[in-house]
C-alpha cells in the first residue's frame, strides 16, 4: 500500500509554479515520484489525482493596509498618506521573519502598492 503528498509552490503564473509529489510505501520510506516546474492548472490537476494530501505555499491576500487603502480609493476617500510604506506591501507574516526572508519576495509581491499609490495621488 502507498500514500501520495503533493507539495505546490503556486506563482501567479505557470512558469513560476512548481510541486513535488511525494509517495510513501510501506517499509521503503518516502520516494520523490514527480519533480516539475511550469506547471498550469492542468498539469496540477493531474499531479493531485490520488493525492492523501496537497499542501500550497501562496500568498493567499495582500496586506490588510493595502487593502484597506485600495477599498477606501474605490470609494473616492483619499490615498491614506500617513500610512507607512512598509505596511502597505508587507503582511503580518512578511514583517515577523524580516529581515532575513525580504531578500526573497517576489519584486511584483513586494512592491504593488507603489503604482496604486501612485495612481491614487495623482486622481486626488
Amino acid at each position: 500500500m502507498s500514500a501520495a503528498y503533493l507539495g505546490i509552490d503556486l506563482a501567479a503564473q505557470p512558469a513560476g509554479t512548481a510541486a513535488c509529489r511525494l509517495v510513501f510505501r510501506d517499509g521503503a520510506g518516502a520516494v520523490v515520484e514527480e519533480l516539475r516546474a511550469g506547471l498550469d492548472d492542468d498539469a496540477l490537476d493531474t499531479l493531485r489525482a490520488g493525492a492523501r494530501v496537497v499542501g500550497i505555499d501562496s500568498p493567499f491576500g495582500w496586506p490588510r493596509a493595502f487593502t484597506a487603502a485600495v477599498g477606501a480609493w474605490a470609494q473616492r476617500a483619499e490615498w491614506p498618506a500617513e500610512t507607512d510604506a512598509r505596511s502597505l506591501r508587507l503582511r503580518a507574516t512578511d514583517l515577523e521573519v524580516q529581515p532575513a526572508a525580504l531578500a526573497a519576495l517576489a519584486r511584483e509581491e513586494g512592491w504593488i502598492h507603489l503604482p496604486a499609490g501612485e495612481l491614487a495621488a495623482l486622481e486626488n
